[in-house]
């Protein structure tokens, strides 16, 4: 549809005396302080010329109003005549797309999947079956194995028991031969091994400082002497056997 009409232009002249009038107001108002009866009074007069200015306002923003309003109905009616043709055709669209098309393949679709869901089910139905009877089976030999570990065991226990029986007799029998034994046959006697260490040389004394002693040497003199300078002897008791 070709549009004729021109664009409205906005004019904002016939509001021109009322917007004096409530500048005017507004003036008056600003500032205006209740002192006593008498400007309690002239302030209410002033509230109610306020108040018949903006009832003028209103007044002729409804006039102005009407005849756009008008307008808008007339070009709304107009409009509506000129979009029935192609609203009749946007339904017949959303019809045939809905009831020829969509609708019955959206009906297969919900059927194949319910098929889907029906499927599921029992199939996890069925593994879960081979999943219970295995456990079953696995709990069932296990209780078997150890029912025959146990007899198992006690025919162990009782072979392990005489046969421990039996090593230990002979090991008393052993002990007891190796101890009657070592007794008649060694003798001991007590010895000290002394051991020194040099704490500083140049305190030990020149009758100690002997060189090439053998063994039995140093022994008798450490034997007889057990706090030398510089020295920090000490000694150990161990049996000694012939």
């Amino acid at each position: 549809m070709e549009n004729t009409l021109e664009k409205p232009g906005l004019d904002l002249e016939p509001f021109d005396p009322a917007k004096e009038t409530i500048r005017l107001i507004k003036v008056g108002l600003n500032g205006f302080v209740v002192t006593d009866r008498d400007t309690r009074d002239l302030l209410f007069n002033m509230c109610k010329d306020a108040n018949k200015a903006l009832k003028t306002v209103d007044a002729k923003r409804l006039e102005l109003l009407r005849p756009i309003k008008a307008e808008k109905k007339l070009l709304n009616d107009q409009l509506k005549k000129d979009l029935e043709p192609l609203t009749e055709i946007e339904r017949k669209l959303e019809e045939y797309a809905k009831t020829e098309l969509m609708d019955p393949l959206q009906g297969i679709i919900n059927e194949k999947k319910t098929m889907i869901i029906d499927w599921d089910r029992k199939e996890a139905e069925r593994v879960t079956k081979i999943e219970r009877e295995a456990e079953e089976k696995r709990i069932a030999d296990e209780k078997a194995a150890e029912e025959k570990q146990k007899g198992l065991s006690g025919i162990q226990k009782v072979e392990a028991k005489q046969e421990a029986e039996k090593v230990q007799g002979q090991d008393q029998e052993e002990t007891q031969e190796k101890i009657h034994h070592e007794t008649r046959k060694r003798t001991g006697r007590l010895k000290k091994i002394w051991n020194f260490k040099v704490l500083d040389i140049n305190l030990v004394p020149d009758k100690y400082m002997i060189k090439h002693v053998n063994k039995l040497e140093v022994e008798r003199v450490l034997g007889t002497v057990t706090e030398i300078p510089g020295l920090e002897i000490t000694f150990e008791e161990k049996m000694m056997y012939q």
